[in-house]
Protein backbone atom coordinates (compact mmCIF):
# COMPACT_ATOMS: atom_id res chain seq x y z
CA UNK A 1 0.00 0.00 0.00
CA UNK A 2 1.12 3.25 -0.72
CA UNK A 3 2.99 5.18 2.18
CA UNK A 4 0.01 7.88 2.43
CA UNK A 5 -2.33 5.54 3.24
CA UNK A 6 -3.73 5.51 6.88
CA UNK A 7 -3.55 2.36 8.75
CA UNK A 8 -7.56 1.44 7.84
CA UNK A 9 -6.90 2.59 4.46
CA UNK A 10 -3.72 0.02 4.24
CA UNK A 11 -6.21 -2.09 5.75
CA UNK A 12 -9.20 -1.55 2.59
CA UNK A 13 -5.61 -2.05 0.44
CA UNK A 14 -4.82 -5.58 1.67
CA UNK A 15 -8.52 -6.52 1.12
CA UNK A 16 -8.50 -5.48 -2.15
CA UNK A 17 -5.72 -7.36 -3.00
CA UNK A 18 -7.05 -10.19 -1.69
CA UNK A 19 -10.30 -10.57 -3.12
CA UNK A 20 -8.77 -9.24 -6.89
CA UNK A 21 -6.07 -11.20 -6.98
CA UNK A 22 -5.27 -11.06 -10.73
CA UNK A 23 -4.85 -7.31 -10.58
CA UNK A 24 -1.07 -6.17 -11.26
CA UNK A 25 1.31 -3.53 -10.76
CA UNK A 26 -0.53 -1.43 -13.66
CA UNK A 27 -3.63 -1.32 -11.79
CA UNK A 28 -2.39 0.42 -8.53
CA UNK A 29 -3.88 4.18 -9.54
CA UNK A 30 -7.31 2.40 -9.79
CA UNK A 31 -6.93 0.61 -6.18
CA UNK A 32 -5.63 3.61 -4.66
CA UNK A 33 -8.95 5.37 -6.20
CA UNK A 34 -10.94 2.39 -4.93
CA UNK A 35 -9.33 2.89 -1.84
CA UNK A 36 -10.05 6.53 -0.74
CA UNK A 37 -13.88 6.15 -2.12
CA UNK A 38 -13.98 3.01 0.17
CA UNK A 39 -12.30 5.04 3.66
CA UNK A 40 -15.00 7.65 2.98
CA UNK A 41 -17.79 5.65 1.85
CA UNK A 42 -16.69 3.73 5.79
CA UNK A 43 -16.41 6.97 7.54
CA UNK A 44 -20.20 8.44 6.13
CA UNK A 45 -22.14 5.23 7.24
CA UNK A 46 -25.38 5.81 6.25
CA UNK A 47 -25.19 9.30 5.29
CA UNK A 48 -23.09 7.48 1.98
CA UNK A 49 -24.36 9.70 -0.75
CA UNK A 50 -25.77 7.50 -4.03
CA UNK A 51 -22.81 9.15 -6.18
CA UNK A 52 -20.36 7.86 -4.01
CA UNK A 53 -21.78 3.97 -4.46
CA UNK A 54 -22.25 4.20 -8.07
CA UNK A 55 -18.92 5.62 -8.13
CA UNK A 56 -17.44 2.70 -6.17
CA UNK A 57 -19.70 0.17 -8.52
CA UNK A 58 -18.07 1.52 -11.52
CA UNK A 59 -14.53 1.13 -9.93
CA UNK A 60 -15.38 -2.29 -8.93
CA UNK A 61 -16.79 -3.08 -12.18
CA UNK A 62 -13.32 -1.44 -13.64
CA UNK A 63 -11.54 -4.17 -10.88
CA UNK A 64 -13.58 -7.50 -12.12
CA UNK A 65 -15.52 -6.99 -8.93
CA UNK A 66 -18.46 -9.35 -11.02
CA UNK A 67 -18.91 -12.42 -12.83
CA UNK A 68 -20.15 -10.79 -15.48
CA UNK A 69 -16.64 -8.19 -15.18
CA UNK A 70 -14.59 -10.65 -14.66
CA UNK A 71 -16.29 -13.12 -18.05
CA UNK A 72 -15.35 -9.30 -20.00
CA UNK A 73 -11.79 -9.52 -19.04
CA UNK A 74 -11.38 -13.25 -19.36
CA UNK A 75 -10.86 -14.06 -15.66
CA UNK A 76 -12.95 -16.96 -13.79
CA UNK A 77 -13.81 -17.47 -10.46
CA UNK A 78 -11.27 -20.47 -8.80
CA UNK A 79 -14.62 -22.04 -8.44
CA UNK A 80 -16.40 -21.87 -11.28
CA UNK A 81 -16.66 -25.45 -12.60
CA UNK A 82 -19.44 -26.39 -15.11
CA UNK A 83 -21.40 -29.24 -15.93
CA UNK A 84 -18.50 -30.32 -19.22
CA UNK A 85 -15.47 -29.61 -17.17
CA UNK A 86 -15.22 -33.34 -15.86
CA UNK A 87 -14.69 -34.36 -19.37
CA UNK A 88 -13.15 -31.33 -20.98
CA UNK A 89 -10.31 -30.43 -18.95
Amino acid sequence: APKRFTEDQREIWDEFNADFPWLGRSDRRHVGLAVVLQSQIDAAGMEATPPMIAQMRLLLSGMGGSPVDRSKGGKQDDDDTGPSDEFLN
